[in-house]
């Protein structure tokens, strides 16, 4: 994770200020205060977290402080099981069910929970959320793979995988939910700057999840006969290194952004980076498939 001082900006502070809020500390600012600058309001956060955890106060996000904020990421963490601990007990001091805990540990006995053992044990947020998908936040690949890390973790059934590599060697994630025969892909930011579209796939992919662990409904369906009778796939981020450089991910004096800029400067007329579709190289993915693409740059361009 990146060391984090006062004065910097950027998405990695957005996530910064996302797990000081699920962690209870109060952020003054835009969008909740999670607008991406290190000031002074997420500085006292910052230092009011470290003091409650027994770390140095001294205001900058390095590994340690990083270490205890991760869990309100992933929203999980792994806890040891003690003497007497019961379910009940255990959902009640991180501020989740019964339920919850028995999804994310499939198999576990919790009339005989075996002190000494490690258990997955989903955790709620002071803010009043309780999924791990956030929505009003610039993602980045990073932050990507922590929300699936924690979906992952609180409904194991859900399977995980890669599709491949992006060109700077990014695992292009894939969700698969369901066991059913019929199936459905959903991608997601084929055009880095339409990455809005990450987390409306990763919520839809969460929402499935948890309606299915929890009996539910999801679109007016119900979620076991859609787990059952299908099986979705879901690429919640195909061009990760172009989300990246959209949001600012990379530093403006990085090899990365400086070869990107160059290309860019070849097309003016287009903002940079806010402005940039293409994968790092400048390919556009959402017009590179064998099916009448060359037909659509010329449309495109006409």
């Amino acid at each position: 994770m990146k060391i984090l001082r006062r004065g910097m900006r950027g998405p990695q502070v957005e996530m910064l200020q996302l797990a000081l809020i699920r962690a209870g500390y109060n952020i003054n600012g835009a969008n909740g205060g999670i607008d991406g600058i290190f000031g002074e309001s997420t500085w006292n956060a910052v230092t009011a977290f470290q003091r409650n955890n027994g770390l140095n106060a001294d205001g900058i996000a390095g590994q340690a402080t990083w270490k205890k904020l991760l869990p309100y990421v992933t929203g999980y963490i792994n806890y040891r099981i003690e003497r007497n601990d019961t379910f009940y007990r255990i959902a009640k001091r991180f501020g989740t069910t019964s339920e919850a805990i028995a999804t994310a540990n499939p198999g576990l006995n919790p009339s005989n929970l075996p002190i000494g053992s490690v258990i997955t044990v989903p955790i709620g947020f002071y803010n009043g959320g309780s999924d791990v998908t956030y929505g009003r936040i610039s993602y980045t690949w990073e932050l990507l793979s922590l929300f699936i890390e924690g979906i992952k973790a609180r409904y194991p059934f859900v399977q995980q995988s890669s599709v491949g590599e992006s060109v700077l060697g990014r695992k292009l994630y894939c969700l698969t939910v369901g066991k059913g025969e019929n199936t459905v892909l959903y991608n997601a930011s084929h055009h880095a700057n339409e990455w809005i579209t990450t987390p409306v796939v990763l919520k839809y992919a969460e929402n499935l999840a948890k309606q299915y662990a929890f009996g539910g409904r999801i679109g007016g369906y119900d979620a076991a006969s859609i787990y059952n009778s299908g099986k979705i796939y879901f690429v919640p981020m195909v061009n990760p290194d172009g989300v990246d450089l959209v949001n600012g991910y990379f530093d403006a004096d990085s090899t990365v952004y400086q070869a990107a800029r160059d290309l860019a400067e070849n097309y003016p007329a287009i903002s940079f980076p806010d402005g940039w579709k293409a994968n790092i190289s400048g390919v556009d993915l959402n017009l590179n498939y064998p099916a009448g693409w060359e037909q659509a740059k010329e449309i495109k361009f006409a």
